[in-house]
């Protein structure tokens, strides 16, 4: 089966922990001088969705809280202010 195929099949849980792992694992700028990773909860919510949106808005604040303001992690930024809030 084609990488296609298997994105056609997916339902949309496993598109959001998808593109949440992605953005988790090819942007590590974001994680702080501590070495925290703010979308790592983000990620682990995708299994059940019930603490989607309380995540949600923990990494929204955590991503308001970072310095860099241009780029990748600005792009970061508008992807979680446009994520619905709502885990179906």
């Amino acid at each position: 089966m084609s990488l296609l195929e298997l994105i056609e099949r997916a339902d949309e849980r496993a598109l959001a922990a998808s593109a949440v792992a992605c953005l988790d694992r090819c942007l590590p700028l974001l994680a702080g001088p501590e070495g925290a990773e703010p979308l790592r909860p983000l990620w682990a919510s995708c299994e059940d969705g019930r603490e989607w949106a309380i995540r949600l808005t923990a990494v929204r604040t955590a991503m308001d809280h970072e310095s860099v303001t241009d780029g990748p992690a600005a792009r970061v930024r508008a992807m979680l202010g446009a994520a619905p809030s709502d885990f179906a």
